[in-house]
């Protein structure tokens, strides 16, 4: 399932971490990934898969980026536009790793 931008706000989060000064920034380029289960992690589009070509980062408010939640296999990073600094990653339960086996049996 890839995450769009209406049901990233049903999920729960299990991890967030914020770096620099927290989040100074009023507009931030916001990226979303999708982890496999033999451990790779892919750039997905935020529209779903109706999206074409390479996913392309999303100019998103502070307000939206709070309201961000990743799905289960889900990675969001938001980056400010003028602090690069400051960035925001939220980690869904399966791609942070915690309880999760990722060997590909087979």
């Amino acid at each position: 399932m890839t995450p769009s931008i209406q049901n990233l706000k049903n999920e729960t989060t299990f991890l967030m971490h914020v770096t620099g000064d927290g989040l100074p920034d009023d507009r931030f380029a916001v990226q979303f990934f999708q982890s496999k289960a033999d451990g790779d992690i892919v750039p997905v589009h935020p529209e779903g898969p109706t999206g074409k070509g390479k996913p392309r980062p999303s100019i998103m408010t502070l307000e939206k980026v709070r309201a961000l939640r990743p799905g289960r296999d889900g990675i969001i990073i938001a980056t400010g536009i003028d602090d690069r600094k400051c960035r925001l990653q939220a980690w869904g339960i399966r791609a942070s790793g915690i309880g999760y086996d990722r060997r590909v049996k087979g």
